[in-house]
């Protein structure tokens, strides 16, 4: 039992976006990491900051629901947070209790949860746990050639899966203490993003900014970037993903600048009704199958 602070930093975030880096900065300001984490791996060589077990209890919930990490279009996050059995609350909640030491507040990092997060609000709850969240943004164009390269992913299921992550996790965790993060930021004024992190969410860091500085520095001068975009680059995909990630980009950047932006977060809901209507009716399939086809 984690019988310390009753509390979680959550980052959240897209695939191949920067939240091993986030989750790596803050493990190092004091912030608990997993006991046993995923291995490092060659495209990320400082480390994922990602709990095995709680990697392995997302993958079974999605698997049940039929959608995996790179097909999860076929489901509604909401509905799933509210009707999944209580039986599935209590098993996450222990898996979460075991994953981490008690003497500190873990940081909990997969990129499931963006769209599993109204599921792990209610272990939140179960564990009477606060949840302050750091949801971290890039450039969707450095995303999706990122997959496309790693995972031979299509440029169109690559963004239209960036979207949904980002259009869920930004929905979901209205209700949160948290804080629109960027991996431009994180990189160039790493110390900035603490400051309005911590000014944002509420979080008291463990640890103090000063006596993490050298730790954090060699620890992000390891972060490879090898895929950039100018800040104004097209969105990838085809026209009806690429249109609606423009503009959920631009409304994210917007609300990263202005918390809690009304007209920002309206945008999105106006992106999140169009994008679920082409996900519910087939035609989002339909691109993504026909340009696999073509490659």
């Amino acid at each position: 039992m984690m019988n310390g602070s009753r509390m979680a930093l959550v980052v959240l975030g897209m695939h191949r976006s920067g939240t091993s880096a986030l989750a790596g900065t803050f493990a190092r300001l004091g912030f608990g990491a997993p006991r046993l984490a995923l291995d490092a791996s060659e495209d990320n060589p400082g480390g994922f900051y990602e709990s095995a077990p709680v990697v392995k209890a997302n993958y079974d919930v999605l698997q049940t629901l039929g959608a995996f990490w790179n097909d999860c279009f076929n489901f509604d996050p909401e509905r799933v947070g509210a009707h999944m059995p209580e039986a599935i609350v209590a098993k996450l909640a222990g898996v979460l209790e075991a994953a981490f030491d008690p003497d500190r507040p873990p940081v909990l990092k997969d990129p499931r949860m963006c769209v599993l997060f109204p599921l792990w609000a209610r272990v939140f709850a179960r564990l009477e746990m606060t949840a302050p969240v750091l949801l971290m943004l890039r450039h969707p164009a450095e995303v999706t050639d990122s997959l496309v390269r790693r995972n031979g992913l299509p440029a169109t299921g690559a963004a239209a899966l960036t979207l949904h992550h980002m259009l869920e996790a930004e929905r979901a965790t209205r209700n949160a203490p948290r804080a629109l993060l960027s991996y431009d930021e994180l990189l160039d004024d790493w110390q900035g993003l603490v400051r309005r992190a911590v000014r944002e969410t509420g979080l008291n860091p463990p640890r103090d900014v000063a006596a993490a500085k050298a730790e954090i520095e060699a620890f992000l001068d390891q972060t490879a970037r090898h895929h950039n975009a100018w800040p104004g680059a097209p969105m990838p995909g085809a026209a009806p993903v690429a249109r609606l990630l423009e503009q959920a980009w631009k409304a994210l950047v917007f609300l990263a600048r202005v918390p809690g932006d009304g007209m920002s977060m309206a945008v999105l809901d106006h992106v999140h009704g169009q994008f679920r209507a082409i996900r519910k009716n087939g035609a989002l399939r339909a691109l993504i199958i026909d340009e696999a086809g073509e490659s």
